[in-house]
Formats: structure tokens, sequence, C-alpha cells
């Protein structure tokens, strides 16, 4: 079964022909998969000012469930230290340190 046609108001037309370097056929190419657009799309929403929505980003499956369990830990530290039960002092650091691993792993991923 052959793809509906356009409406005659959506059909477009014309036909706008340009010459690129490599290295820039190459940059909107690559912006234009990050933003889950065709380089087309990419090219006519840039040169027309719509917006580009950002491609969601995929988290790795690992690093949500770390940062969960850090997250965990610091909940129950933070209630055990509410409730008067104290952690020792070496807990404390060992789950910061652990945390500050987390942090400095999700800027490597931005």
């Amino acid at each position: 079964m052959a793809r509906p046609r356009k409406q005659q108001p959506e059909s477009r037309s014309e036909r706008l022909n340009l010459r690129l370097l490599p290295d820039e056929r190459a940059t909107i190419e690559a912006r234009a998969a990050a933003s889950g657009l065709t380089p087309t799309d990419y090219a006519r929403r840039r040169a027309l000012g719509g917006k580009l929505a950002a491609a969601p980003r995929r988290a790795d499956p690992a690093l949500v469930l770390a940062v969960n369990r850090a997250g965990v830990n610091l909940n129950q530290i933070a209630r055990a230290l509410n409730s008067g039960l104290g952690h020792s002092p070496h807990e404390l650091s060992e789950t910061l340190a652990r945390l500050n691993q987390l942090l400095d792993r999700l800027q490597d991923v931005e």
C-alpha cells in the first residue's frame, strides 16, 4: 500500500540546492541525528527558526541503579542521624566518596 499523498497546503514543492564542504555536511548530519531529525528537517528548522527538540538521552541502567542505591544509603544515614542513631564518620565518609564517584561518572556521560 502506497503512502497517502499530503494535502496541498502541506506539500513542499520548492527545492533549494546547497553546496557544502564535507566537514560542514558531516556536522549537519551529526547534529540532525542528535536531534532525531533528518538532515533536511534539521536544516529547514534551523533556517526558519523552528524549535529543535533534543533527542532523549538513554541512561545507562547500571548507572541508574548505582545512583539509586547511593540515594537509598544516603537517605538511611540521614534518617538514622535525625533519629539519634549515629553512624560512624567512616560510614559517612565512605558514602560521600561513592556519591562523588557517581557524580563524576554522570558528568562524563553529559
